[in-house]
């Protein structure tokens, strides 16, 4: 008998579509976040407009509140980040005039890429999971700094071609006024507000949130799209960046401060291959 010719089809996309005649079963990886804070100013503001500036000793600038946090307490464990806003609010000395300045954070999370190259056609799911840590002082059920999920926002993926910028000791202030901006991205999906337990609109995609346990949200995002897109692009990372509940210019002069930084915490992606 003659040997039968086979055409030649890369061995991924047959497991993947049939996997149980490669004789294999779906394993489970891990990939570790690498986390990061990015912080910008974005609107200052002083009443009446024609008063003078004054040295506010209580405003520190976000960098110098970060360089003068604990480096073994949240938010600067491994994994863990900063997202929400703060409005600093002062009155001069004997009154007369007051200011405020909004500073915004967002949190950064890389999944290194590099080593994975060879599950290319070979993914069955991949989800990634991120939580609440630790909630800010200015939580209230009847603003956007809400009980459950403090200042986080919605998650976004960074579009190909963008990066989260660099940042020394996991930190990186990205400049003063509406010019500079954080990186160009698309929407994964938004949290809701108030915050429900259960499933979350996401266009189709697969978005679950519960109560962490410790007071706040947990939330479980179906990234397998995301992922596939990265490796048939060839790209070593995938990011991910959780955005504030009120980025908004303020246009309505604050009654005074509040701070809604909120530290959350990204989890390992969990990819499910052949």
């Amino acid at each position: 008998m003659g040997t039968r010719l086979i055409p030649a089809v890369g061995v991924g996309v047959v497991c993947a579509v049939a996997y149980s005649a490669c004789g294999s079963t779906p394993i489970t990886t891990s990939v570790s976040p690498i986390t990061m804070t990015m912080a910008r100013q974005q609107t200052v503001g002083i009443l009446p407009a024609n008063c003078n500036d004054w040295l506010s000793p209580g405003w520190q600038a976000p960098l110098d509140w970060w360089n003068g946090l604990n480096p073994t307490v949240p938010p600067k464990v491994v994994g863990q980040g900063v997202t929400g806003f703060e409005i600093l609010f002062d009155t001069r000395p004997g009154g007369g005039c007051t200011k405020f300045r909004q500073d915004l954070y967002r949190m950064g999370a890389t999944y290194d890429l590099s080593t994975r190259q060879n599950l290319k056609g070979l993914i069955k799911a991949a989800e990634i999971s991120l939580s609440t840590v630790t909630l800010p002082p200015g939580v209230s059920p009847t603003g956007l700094c809400q009980p459950m999920t403090g200042g986080g926002g919605s998650l976004w993926v960074l579009n190909q071609g963008a990066t989260l910028p660099t940042a020394p000791g996991s930190f990186v202030f990205l400049g003063i006024g509406p010019a500079t901006s954080f990186p160009a991205a698309g929407k994964v999906f938004g949290m809701t507000f108030p915050w429900v337990a259960g499933a979350i609109p996401a266009n189709g995609r697969s978005v679950t949130t519960v109560a962490s346990g410790t007071g706040g949200a947990a939330f479980t995002v179906d990234v397998t799209d995301l992922l596939n897109d990265a490796l048939n692009n060839a790209r070593t990372s995938l990011q991910f960046m959780l955005s504030g509940s009120d980025e908004a210019a303020v246009t309505v002069f604050p009654a005074g401060a509040m701070d809604c930084r909120t530290v959350y915490a990204f989890r390992d992606m969990a990819i499910t291959h052949y």
